[in-house]
């Protein structure tokens, strides 16, 4: 493989990587109905593995986590280190600034970084 071709390689993919994660246009030659779609199943996943993560947060949350998320999901990419928990903190910190969180979920977003203070 050439370098020329090497490199565009690296940008398609890279073009395809931040429609997966709602951040950027499908890239030519991609179908956009199954790149949407697996976007959402990608957004979906991250939802579902931070409920295992944080069980307590979607239970806090109720049915209003789903919407919300997918919200999240899809204005904001993985954080580094793509860790569910990390997820859900950056998740928190999202949803503090757009509305009052419920005071479990201030709890729970508390405890974190109690946990997690580096020391």
């Amino acid at each position: 493989m050439t370098s020329t071709a090497h490199e565009l390689l690296g940008k398609s993919q890279a073009e395809l990587v931040r429609a997966l994660m709602a951040q950027g246009p499908v890239p030519a030659g991609f179908d956009e109905k199954r790149v949407r779609a697996a976007a959402c199943s990608v957004a979906s996943k991250r939802r579902q593995t931070i409920a295992r993560a944080w069980p307590k947060l979607a239970a806090i949350l109720g049915d209003a986590y789903v919407g919300l998320f997918a919200i999240y999901g899809h204005a904001r990419p993985l954080p580094g280190g793509g860790s569910p928990l990390a997820d859900g903190r950056e998740f928190l910190r999202w949803l503090d600034a757009r509305q009052p969180l419920p005071d479990a979920a201030r709890g729970e977003a508390l405890a974190f970084d109690v946990h997690y203070a580096v020391t």
